[in-house]
């Protein structure tokens, strides 16, 4: 590597620090996308998923058809609008989208409101991801009303998954998932707990990847009246691997509120009002990785209301923290390894009562945020933030820019490391620290 030193001044080093220093009140660059011919109420961006490069939203108070019928909207990453999706037989309250999954070419929703088997019986509907042609109806066999069937929905290799929250098969609420062919529509089994009892909503959520199955149950009451467990399965075998139930869980917690699965490794999220915890587990062994908590957390931030998980980080959403305004929202970015606080994300433009956090996904090198209380057009109309990452200056991988990133550029740079050729030419001159500081200048966001 050839190397041509500029000549570079004590107030071009001011200069640097002066933007680390900027930089500190972590603002960063964002696209904010709503919904299409957005209306009053419609809280665009509580129900999210990211696939290969494709956000499906579930806009379960969409009135495109009906009052609150529901739809689900496709957008690229950079928040170009790509169509909806709308049931054949919609009607008013069907609330389609109230949950969402996006995998293998496979869009589901669930309608809990469907009332084909009684009030509130529920639905699932089943397209294919790029003509947007409905495929299915799902609909389960021995449903009836208020079983609120399609609370969650999971696709996973060729089988959908769908929870019945309300299923009264133990008792009132115990809850129960379905299982059908994805191929043809069929019914193949239903799943209730062993130890299932009443109120313990048994499928509120679900995450269904590979051979993991991820069930939460946020009334059972283990640990106390709706302290809530999750328990871990292994499709197609529906061995139960895990129950699990932290120690420390108490009464109304909600354990099992917000879930996100990377390879085998498990978040869960609680909705206690002081002190609430995201929880780390190995799926492999059931145990504890983590506990994360907001260091400055007051009760009612509502930490853990969302979570996702990527290969280096925790996003957790605090919809009801204090961010740029009272209430506006914010999202907590945890290192996964070590689980320190990397980086706190507010919404640059937020107001009172936006919920930024609502909704965290990650994938492809962008986060999402959802606000679905954003009122911009009309009140509660909601808005989804996209985060690039942008993080090329970031040397040491800390999720922040400053002095010890200069620090590691300027060790590059004199030993010739070609990791410091930022204008990739082969030499190391003043153009390689003019690309550098343009990069430092920019928000760097962690998202891979």
């Amino acid at each position: 590597m050839n190397l041509r030193f500029p000549v570079l001044s004590c107030a071009f080093f001011a200069y640097v620090v002066c933007q680390s220093a900027c930089l500190a009140g972590d603002s960063y660059v964002f696209t904010q996308i709503f919904a299409p011919a957005a209306e009053r109420l419609d809280r665009f961006g509580e129900v999210m998923v990211i696939e290969r490069n494709q956000l499906a939203v579930g806009v379960e108070r969409d009135n495109v058809v009906g009052s609150r019928s529901g739809s689900v909207m496709r957008f690229d990453l950079d928040g170009a609008y790509h169509g909806i999706l709308v049931p054949d037989d919609t009607q008013d309250d069907d609330r389609f989208g109230i949950s969402l999954d996006f995998h293998d070419g496979l869009i589901i929703g669930g309608a809990w409101g469907d009332d084909d088997l009684g009030p509130y019986a529920g639905s699932a509907y089943v397209f294919d991801a790029q003509s947007g042609t409905q495929l299915f109806k799902l609909l389960p066999d021995d449903g009836v009303g208020f079983d609120q069937f399609g609370h969650s929905v999971g696709v996973s290799s060729g089988i959908l998954a769908v929870g019945s929250a309300s299923d009264d098969d133990l008792g009132s609420m115990t809850g129960a998932v379905y299982f059908y062919d994805a191929d043809t529509g069929a019914q193949l089994q239903k799943l209730v707990p062993a130890d299932g009892g009443r109120n313990q909503n048994f499928g509120v959520r679900l995450m269904f990847r590979d051979e993991w199955l991820i069930i939460c149950a946020t009334g059972d009451d283990d640990q106390g009246a709706d302290s809530g467990s999750v328990y871990v399965y292994r499709y197609p075998e529906l061995n139960l691997v895990h129950k699990l139930v932290p120690d420390d869980l108490v009464k109304d917690d909600f354990f099992g509120n917000s879930i996100s699965l990377y390879e085998n490794t498990l978040a869960v999220g609680t909705l206690r009002e002081d002190g609430a915890r995201v929880y780390l587990f190995d799926l492999v062994s059931g145990q504890i990785i983590q506990k994360l908590s907001a260091p400055d957390g007051r009760a009612g931030d509502g930490f853990g209301i969302s979570v996702s998980l990527s290969d280096r980080f925790v996003f957790v959403g605090a919809d009801r923290a204090d961010g740029v305004s009272l209430g506006s929202g914010a999202v907590y970015v945890f290192d996964r390894d070590s689980g320190e606080q990397a980086t706190k994300l507010f919404a640059g433009n937020g107001a009172t009562g936006d919920r930024f956090g609502a909704s965290v996904a990650s994938s492809d090198g962008v986060l999402c945020v959802g606000a679905p209380y954003v009122s911009e057009h009309a009140d509660e109309v909601g808005s989804i933030y996209l985060f690039p990452a942008s993080c090329a200056a970031d040397l040491n991988r800390d999720a922040r820019l400053d002095q010890a990133d200069l620090s590691v550029m300027l060790d590059y740079f004199a030993k010739g490391d070609e990791r410091a050729d930022f204008y990739p030419d082969g030499v190391l001159d003043y153009f390689d620290i003019s690309v550098y500081l343009g990069l430092f200048r920019e928000s760097c966001f962690p998202v891979e």
